[in-house]
């Protein structure tokens, strides 16, 4: 991939004179990046070593099995277009992002990631919480860290791409786990319109426990509303009405913690029974946007709207979160499909 550490591969194309590390130490659009003021510059090494062939690096489709990544790249720069779907669950410096969806157009990271902490002293709660991703989580419990998922199918052809991938994020033998989660599935389809557009089906699916809720974010950017019949709950957060942002509060398991939800608040609510569409604006001058239609299968869904911070962070500062909710039930696994343009 193309990499912004210009340091480290300025370096490498100096000890090493690979191709690759020359193209990595380039732009999307070709330029070089600059280097360190006081530091050597190979320009002329650089600019040899991009005439040479091998120093294409080939923008496709790739599964990363080992690790538990799969990525769809389509179409070329600057209309370039990918998506990835995390099936990993690695030990270490990793958050709970257990099948979390990743999604990019013309250079611009839609679904973009929290990252990594602006402070350590709020990680699990916010910065690497499940809620805080793409994602879905069960019963506001972080998954277990350490255990791994599969891709069941990864296919790229003829403008379709497929990402289905599966985990086992609450195993009843570890941690704090959440009873019978049989049943945590997604697949993503990207369909290219034209050489430039594509658009994305997501189907998540899920079984076990007692709630499920599915995370969407975009940008630190206002989420446009549908015009809906929304109830303003006038204090508190999500974690209640009656639930301070930041405070210590017990949840509907019984479980005494500063967590996720009293991290959300300017909570409001809704009940739909036909899609929904979501628009955040990227504030560029381009017009790039991200719209997310929410589609209630097998009956009505809540869907419930917060903004939400870290205490590290300013008052004024906030991201808007669209959560889609559904109460589990014996009569089968949960299903958010959700379409995004």
């Amino acid at each position: 991939v193309y990499s912004g550490i210009a340091k480290e591969n300025l370096y490498a194309v100096s000890r090493f004179g690979d191709p690759r590390h020359a193209r990595a130490c380039t732009r999307l659009d070709g330029t070089p990046y600059a280097g360190e003021l006081f530091e050597p510059y190979p320009a002329d090494q650089i600019r040899a070593l991009l005439e040479k062939p091998e120093s294409q690096i080939k923008r496709e489709p790739r599964l990363l099995d080992g690790y538990g990544v799969a990525i769809v790249e389509t179409g070329q720069y600057p209309a370039h277009r990918a998506m990835a779907v995390n099936y990993a669950s690695t030990i270490g410096h990793r958050q709970h992002d257990q099948l979390n969806l990743e999604l990019w157009a013309r250079g611009v990271d839609l679904l973009s990631d929290l990252g990594y902490p602006f402070t350590w002293d709020h990680t699990e709660q916010w910065d690497a919480a499940s809620l805080a991703h793409n994602t879905v989580t069960v019963d506001q419990t972080n998954p277990v860290r350490g255990r791994g998922g599969s891709c069941n199918l990864f296919v790229s052809t003829g403008g379709v791409h497929v990402i289905s991938a599966r985990h086992d994020p609450y195993p009843t033998a570890q941690g704090e786990a959440v009873a019978d989660v049989d049943l945590y599935e997604r697949t993503t389809v990207m369909v290219d319109v034209s050489g430039e557009d594509s658009y994305a089906v997501d189907l998540f699916t899920v079984s076990g426990g007692e709630e499920h809720l599915q995370s969407w974010h975009g940008p630190v950017q206002p989420v446009q509303l549908p015009a809906l019949d929304w109830e303003e709950q006038a204090t508190g957060t999500l974690a209640g009405p009656d639930v301070a942002q930041f405070s210590t509060f017990t949840d509907r398991w019984g479980r005494e913690a500063t967590a996720f939800a009293c991290y959300l608040a300017r909570i409001r609510r809704t009940t739909i029974q036909q899609p929904a569409a979501f628009s955040w604006d990227y504030g560029f001058a381009e017009g790039d946007a991200l719209r997310v239609h929410l589609v209630p299968l097998g009956g009505s869904m809540e869907v419930v709207l917060g903004t939400g911070r870290s205490p590290a962070r300013p008052q004024t500062w906030g991201l808007d979160y669209v959560l889609a909710r559904r109460e589990a039930s014996s009569a089968g696994p949960s299903r958010f499909l959700t379409v995004l343009e």
